[in-house]
Protein backbone atom coordinates (compact mmCIF):
# COMPACT_ATOMS: atom_id res chain seq x y z
CA UNK A 1 0.00 0.00 0.00
CA UNK A 2 2.94 2.37 -1.14
CA UNK A 3 -0.03 4.42 -2.76
CA UNK A 4 -1.79 5.48 0.37
CA UNK A 5 1.40 6.64 1.91
CA UNK A 6 2.65 8.63 -1.54
CA UNK A 7 -1.09 10.31 -1.06
CA UNK A 8 -0.43 11.12 2.24
CA UNK A 9 2.38 13.38 1.40
CA UNK A 10 0.83 14.58 -2.60
CA UNK A 11 -3.36 14.24 -2.23
CA UNK A 12 -3.46 16.23 -4.68
CA UNK A 13 -0.73 15.54 -7.11
CA UNK A 14 -3.11 14.98 -10.59
CA UNK A 15 -0.33 12.16 -11.62
CA UNK A 16 -1.28 9.95 -8.45
CA UNK A 17 -5.04 9.83 -9.43
CA UNK A 18 -5.27 6.82 -11.33
CA UNK A 19 -3.14 5.23 -9.15
CA UNK A 20 -5.42 6.39 -6.38
CA UNK A 21 -8.18 5.06 -8.06
CA UNK A 22 -6.84 1.56 -8.84
CA UNK A 23 -6.10 1.03 -5.14
CA UNK A 24 -9.08 2.13 -3.85
CA UNK A 25 -11.02 0.07 -6.40
CA UNK A 26 -8.70 -2.74 -4.95
CA UNK A 27 -9.45 -1.97 -1.47
CA UNK A 28 -13.07 -2.35 -2.65
CA UNK A 29 -12.77 -5.71 -4.59
CA UNK A 30 -10.61 -8.23 -2.68
CA UNK A 31 -11.95 -10.66 -0.08
CA UNK A 32 -8.47 -10.77 1.81
CA UNK A 33 -8.31 -7.14 3.59
CA UNK A 34 -11.28 -6.42 5.64
CA UNK A 35 -11.38 -2.35 6.38
CA UNK A 36 -14.40 -0.83 8.34
CA UNK A 37 -15.01 2.42 7.22
CA UNK A 38 -16.32 4.71 9.53
CA UNK A 39 -17.50 8.14 8.87
CA UNK A 40 -17.86 9.23 12.51
CA UNK A 41 -14.37 9.21 13.59
CA UNK A 42 -14.01 12.28 10.87
CA UNK A 43 -16.15 14.41 13.31
CA UNK A 44 -18.11 16.96 11.55
CA UNK A 45 -16.61 16.56 8.10
CA UNK A 46 -19.21 14.79 6.25
CA UNK A 47 -21.40 17.48 7.25
CA UNK A 48 -19.50 19.92 5.63
CA UNK A 49 -18.80 20.72 1.75
CA UNK A 50 -14.81 20.30 1.44
CA UNK A 51 -13.19 21.13 -2.26
CA UNK A 52 -11.31 17.82 -1.74
CA UNK A 53 -13.72 15.84 0.34
CA UNK A 54 -12.91 12.99 -1.68
CA UNK A 55 -9.44 13.10 -1.48
CA UNK A 56 -10.04 13.17 2.17
CA UNK A 57 -12.44 10.70 2.12
CA UNK A 58 -10.23 8.14 -0.16
CA UNK A 59 -7.68 8.61 2.06
CA UNK A 60 -8.96 7.25 4.99
CA UNK A 61 -9.87 4.23 3.14
CA UNK A 62 -6.26 3.95 1.81
CA UNK A 63 -4.81 4.47 4.89
CA UNK A 64 -7.18 2.13 6.89
CA UNK A 65 -6.37 -0.06 4.85
CA UNK A 66 -2.39 0.22 4.82
CA UNK A 67 -3.05 -0.08 8.56
CA UNK A 68 -4.85 -3.74 7.99
CA UNK A 69 -2.08 -4.77 5.37
CA UNK A 70 1.33 -3.61 7.85
CA UNK A 71 -0.02 -4.55 11.07
CA UNK A 72 -2.54 -7.63 10.48
CA UNK A 73 -1.85 -8.24 14.24
CA UNK A 74 -4.29 -5.41 14.85
CA UNK A 75 -6.65 -6.41 12.16
CA UNK A 76 -9.44 -7.12 14.95
CA UNK A 77 -8.84 -3.64 16.62
CA UNK A 78 -11.33 -0.86 14.84
CA UNK A 79 -10.07 1.87 17.19
CA UNK A 80 -6.42 1.21 15.68
CA UNK A 81 -7.65 1.09 12.12
CA UNK A 82 -10.02 4.11 12.90
CA UNK A 83 -6.90 6.27 14.10
CA UNK A 84 -4.63 4.86 11.41
CA UNK A 85 -7.13 6.36 9.21
CA UNK A 86 -7.59 9.60 10.66
CA UNK A 87 -3.76 9.87 11.30
CA UNK A 88 -3.39 9.40 7.16
CA UNK A 89 -6.02 11.81 6.64
CA UNK A 90 -4.84 14.66 8.73
CA UNK A 91 -0.99 13.67 6.69
CA UNK A 92 -3.10 14.32 3.20
CA UNK A 93 -5.13 17.59 4.48
CA UNK A 94 -1.81 19.40 6.13
CA UNK A 95 0.08 18.21 2.42
CA UNK A 96 -3.00 20.03 0.87
CA UNK A 97 -2.72 22.88 3.33
CA UNK A 98 0.80 23.63 2.31
CA UNK A 99 -0.18 24.37 -1.32
CA UNK A 100 -3.58 25.35 -1.03
CA UNK A 101 -3.64 27.06 2.51
CA UNK A 102 -6.81 28.81 2.01
CA UNK A 103 -8.42 24.90 2.14
CA UNK A 104 -9.34 24.76 5.36
CA UNK A 105 -11.70 22.85 7.06
CA UNK A 106 -12.98 23.53 10.51
CA UNK A 107 -14.15 19.92 11.03
CA UNK A 108 -10.50 18.82 10.00
CA UNK A 109 -8.94 21.54 11.97
CA UNK A 110 -10.45 20.41 15.15
CA UNK A 111 -9.18 16.53 14.31
CA UNK A 112 -5.68 18.35 13.94
CA UNK A 113 -5.95 19.96 17.63
CA UNK A 114 -7.12 16.88 19.26
CA UNK A 115 -4.13 15.07 17.65
CA UNK A 116 -1.74 17.97 18.72
CA UNK A 117 -3.22 17.16 22.61
CA UNK A 118 -2.61 13.38 21.98
CA UNK A 119 -6.17 13.43 22.33
CA UNK A 120 -6.78 11.94 18.73
CA UNK A 121 -7.64 8.10 19.90
CA UNK A 122 -9.74 9.31 22.60
CA UNK A 123 -11.76 11.10 20.35
CA UNK A 124 -12.05 8.47 17.81
CA UNK A 125 -13.25 5.91 20.40
CA UNK A 126 -15.87 8.61 21.48
CA UNK A 127 -17.39 8.63 18.04
CA UNK A 128 -18.23 5.11 17.82
CA UNK A 129 -19.53 4.29 14.26
CA UNK A 130 -23.34 4.88 13.54
CA UNK A 131 -22.91 2.37 10.06
CA UNK A 132 -23.25 -1.28 10.20
CA UNK A 133 -19.72 -2.72 10.68
CA UNK A 134 -20.46 -4.73 7.04
CA UNK A 135 -21.11 -1.67 5.31
CA UNK A 136 -19.30 -2.61 2.08
CA UNK A 137 -16.65 0.61 1.33
CA UNK A 138 -17.71 0.93 -2.24
CA UNK A 139 -21.08 2.15 -0.98
CA UNK A 140 -19.89 4.37 1.90
CA UNK A 141 -17.07 5.56 -1.10
CA UNK A 142 -20.06 6.36 -3.15
CA UNK A 143 -21.65 8.40 -0.74
CA UNK A 144 -21.81 12.17 -0.82
CA UNK A 145 -19.93 13.92 1.59
CA UNK A 146 -22.70 15.89 2.78
CA UNK A 147 -24.71 12.66 4.21
CA UNK A 148 -24.43 9.76 6.16
CA UNK A 149 -25.22 6.51 4.64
Amino acid sequence: MAIAHKLEAAPLDEGLYPEREWAIRWVIEVPDVHVNLCPSVLGDFRKSKYKYSSEIIGQLALSSAAFAIEHPDKMNSLVAQYVAGVEGVLKAYKAILKIKPEARSEALDDLLQQQSYGQLEDFVRDHPCKTPKSLPASLWLSTSSSTEP
